[in-house]
Order: structure tokens, then C-alpha cells, then sequence
């Protein structure tokens, strides 16, 4: 079987595993990779997020598709942004050949990891006829039937490896299990994580869930007029200081939620399309 194959199985039933309700939860703030290289060069890439927010993922050029269950996303210059609300946890899979090169038979492996405060750990799985030269940061190996990486706390992984050559007879189907296991822990997520607070809640209500106070004090100013308001007027609504709305402001536009149009000497606050079309 190929492991493309297995790709599209697994994000086939990622999506399947959505309609299974949660039933415990827990409120860790880490973040967990598992990285699988094929031999030609293509990478899988699940990505565990255990919080509460806007998570920045540096994604590459080539990403086609991201399937993800318990958050939404924008990608945007190179970004992966993750809003996770009531769900607390959010699994990312997604296909790239822009993580590896290759030159006169050496094999470069080069990962920029999510840049956060939370702990975070990464697992990268390889065949077993992998041979290791370098990595940076230096890492925990474990060679078997797969070869395995493994960090804690990095914020770049890299490795310098190649191919041994192997007969047609060679078993690599330890590195599926891997893939089959990646499965195991998205369905482990939709096993273990608690019921949602609410199973109405809008898209738009889950991402007000993560917002700051001053943040959905903003957001029910706007949608009480209906979705634009003058700046000048919107100040003496939510009370809220000057420099405290001026830093509100600039997260919700961040968070494409809002922007501020400027055109005119009275500025004025609205919604995206985005957030409208939500």
C-alpha cells in the first residue's frame, strides 16, 4: 500500500471521527508533532494542539490541503492561523515535499516549529533503512523496525540523512503503523476530549468564546449596530481606555475579525467579510 494511500485514508476519517461526541477533557497548554518522511521526500505532518486561542503554524508553498478537526483556519503569507474555542484542542494534518531536499544522495530534513510559550514536543518517523549524520538540535534516536527523533522545546529541527539500499524484499510496513497510529490518536482525541459547552454554537460564537473581555465587549458594540460603528463613537460605548481599545482593535484585526477603515477623517470600525460570512 502506498502511503499516499494511507494519507487520504487518514484524513478521510479525521473528518468521519467529527460527528463522534467528546466525552472527558483536559486543559493543557502543549502542542505535539509527528513528522513521517517517506523515502522519496514527502512529509506528513499531524499536529496535536491542547489550548484555548490564535495559534500561528509556519505552513509551506506547496500545502494543498489542511484537514483539521476542533478549530478553524485561515492560511495566509505562509501562515497557518488555528482559532480554537470550546473544543480546547485542535488535530492539523497536512501533506508537504517542501521540508526536505536532496543533494548527491544526501537527504536535508529543515522544520520551523510554532513559535509559543507552551511546551511542545516532536517525533519524527523514518524507514529503518534511514542513516542519520546530523541533526540540530541534537536529538533522542531510537532505531528498530522505524527509525525515531524525538525533541522537546525546539523551535527548529534539523537532519542530515540518507538512504541505505535495500532489497525489494525489505518490510516497510512499520512506518504505516505509524501512519495507522496517527489515526489512533485523532480518534483518541474525539474519545477523550470533553462535550462541547454548547452543540448550537455558531462558528462565529465559538470564536468570540476565545476573545478577551474587552475583545467581545467590541465585537457585541459592532454587531448591536449592525457591524459598523465610528471609531469616536465606539469609544464612548464600551468605556474601555484609549490605549486599551487601541490594542483590542489591533488583535481583532489581526484575527481577521474586524478592520478600521481609515479613508476618511472619521474612522470607522467594522467586520470583515470573513467574519460576516461566518
Amino acid at each position: 500500500m502506498k502511503v499516499a494511500m494511507l494519507v487520504t485514508i487518514l484524513l478521510t476519517i479525521t473528518v468521519s471521527l467529527a460527528m463522534i461526541p467528546a466525552l472527558s477533557a483536559q486543559t493543557v497548554d502543549d502542542i505535539e508533532y509527528l513528522v513521517i518522511i517517506e523515502d522519496n521526500g514527502n512529509v506528513v505532518v499531524l499536529i496535536t494542539i491542547n489550548g484555548i486561542g490564535l495559534f500561528e503554524i509556519p505552513i509551506q508553498e506547496d500545502v494543498q490541503s489542511v484537514d483539521i478537526e476542533g478549530g478553524l483556519y485561515l492560511i495566509e503569507d505562509g501562515t497557518l492561523e488555528v482559532v480554537i474555542g470550546s473544543t480546547e484542542k485542535a488535530v492539523i494534518v497536512y501533506q508537504t515535499s517542501m521540508l526536505t531536499s536532496k543533494n548527491d544522495g544526501v537527504w536535508n530534513f529543515d522544520i520551523n516549529l510554532i513559535n509559543i510559550g507552551y511546551e511542545k514536543t516532536i517525533t519524527v518517523a523514518m524507514p529503518a533503512n534511514t542513516v542519520v549524520t546530523n541533526t540540530n538540535p541534537q536529538g533522542k534516536i531510537e532505531s528498530g523496525e522505524i527509525m525515531k527523533i524525538s525533541w522537546d522545546n525546539t523551535e527548529n529541527v534539523f537532519i542530515e540523512y540518507y538512504f541505505q539500499a535495500v532489497d525489494e524484499t525489505t518490510d516497510l510496513r512499520p512506518l504505516y503503523v505509524i501512519l495507522i497510529g496517527a489515526l489512533a490518536l485523532i480518534a483518541g482525541y474525539y474519545l477523550t476530549t470533553r462535550r462541547k459547552k454548547s452543540a448550537n454554537l455558531s462558528k462565529k460564537e465559538s470564536i468570540i468564546e476565545t476573545l478577551s473581555e474587552n475583545e467581545k465587549k467590541i465585537v457585541k458594540i459592532l454587531m448591536d449596530n449592525d457591524g459598523r460603528i465610528k471609531r469616536s463613537k465606539l469609544e464612548r460605548t464600551s468605556e474601555i481606555s484609549k490605549s486599551s481599545l487601541a490594542a483590542s482593535l489591533k488583535n481583532l484585526e489581526r484575527k481577521k475579525i474586524l478592520e478600521v477603515d481609515r479613508t476618511y477623517a472619521s474612522h470607522y470600525v467594522k467586520f470583515t467579510e470573513w467574519f460576516n460570512g461566518l
